[in-house]
């Protein structure tokens, strides 16, 4: 999970270790720790993984790809193995041979579990063989992400899920600012959810002359070829034609069809606009379709944007809220009625 503490030992190998206790029995913190669905909720670096179950916990032998850093910019992927996981024993081993290319090798973390009065006394003890010296000088900001995910936020992730009821997940935010978003709730600058209920990154930054929708227009233009190539990173290998062919099924039986994410502000508008035209469409969350990475880079590449939402109308594609033309810019412009009434999507 990319988690990394106070720095402890040696030349030749790095040893970090960390603790935590929580007011959780140990057998609940052993199943949410080896779930690998819910490293990105309480570790700032984590941004996905890839696994063929990642709801489940690990048992040993299972295997995960992590996705952590801060893609787009500095996208890292360490591939997991689990040696051991025994809630009975309270012990969670994660090794990883080949570590992180180029910065690391021979990583593991390897989680104690205790309990402790009515809760759980968590310690993590974490090594890697550093191979140059980035992997030296980035330890005091992994020893703050660790603090962090153990200290705060797991705690704050588990206590969503006892809120909420068994089962419930947090919807994946953007990579850079989600994380930040995360953190400002927990510690309180920002609300857990806005008046309407939205949990997901501020609506406000929706609006056409917000300082992210303006960031989101420069790098759609400027930065277009290093998002097309980092979307593609985090899909990680997958089969291009089918993907392709599931696009086109998806496009050609819906009218109207949007490809979201659950927690995007951009997306949330364009829902409420189409609502607010009694249209009919389609959603595709791609946070939560196990080929939902892969999607976004098959669109990129069709599209030649990676940003959500991704409308298309008729099988036209259409941007997202505010560009590319995007549908708040065809209605102003009265255009936008007559391609939802041409798809079928509204009458009249």
């Amino acid at each position: 999970m990319a988690l990394l503490g106070p720095l402890v030992a040696a030349a030749a190998a790095l040893t970090l270790r960390t603790s935590a206790s929580l007011p959780y029995p140990p057998g609940a913190v052993h199943r949410f720790l080896a779930t690998p669905a819910n490293w990105p909720r309480f570790v700032l670096s984590s941004h996905s993984v890839r696994t063929a179950a990642p709801s489940a916990p690990l048992a040993a032998g299972g295997a995960v790809e992590e996705i952590f850093g801060l893609p787009p910019l500095l996208p890292l992927r360490v591939r997991w193995e689990c040696v051991e996981s025994d809630e009975q024993r309270g012990s969670l081993l994660l090794r990883s041979a080949d570590g992180l290319s180029g910065v690391a090798t021979q990583c593991e973390m390897d989680f104690s579990l205790r309990a402790d009065g009515t809760g759980c006394a968590v310690r993590l003890s974490m090594s890697y063989a550093p191979t140059t010296a980035l992997a030296w000088l980035a330890a005091p900001l992994l020893a703050l992400d660790n603090a962090l995910a153990l200290k705060v936020l797991l705690r704050a992730a588990m206590a969503e899920d006892e809120r909420a009821g068994e089962g419930r997940r947090g919807a994946a935010m953007d990579p850079i600012a989600g994380p930040l978003v995360k953190l400002a709730r927990r510690l309180a600058v920002l609300p857990e959810e806005e008046a309407d209920g939205w949990r997901g990154e501020p609506t406000a930054w929706a609006k056409p002359d917000s300082i992210p929708q303006k960031l989101s227009a420069w790098s759609a233009t400027r930065l277009a070829g290093f998002k097309q190539w980092t979307a593609e990173l985090a899909a990680g290998d997958f089969d291009a034609a089918a993907i392709d062919a599931r696009l086109d099924r998806e496009i050609g039986a819906h009218g109207v069809i949007m490809f979201s994410f659950s927690s995007c502000p951009f997306c949330k508008g364009a829902k409420e606009l189409l609502d607010a035209k009694q249209a009919a469409y389609a959603v595709l969350e791609l946070d939560e379709d196990e080929e939902g990475a892969a999607l976004r880079a098959r669109l990129g590449a069709r599209t030649g944007r990676t940003s959500v939402p991704s409308v298309w109308i008729g099988g036209e594609y259409c941007g997202g809220l505010n560009d590319g033309p995007g549908l708040a810019p065809l209605d102003m412009e009265g255009l936008l009625d007559p391609k939802l009434r041409a798809a079928g999507a509204i009458s009249g």
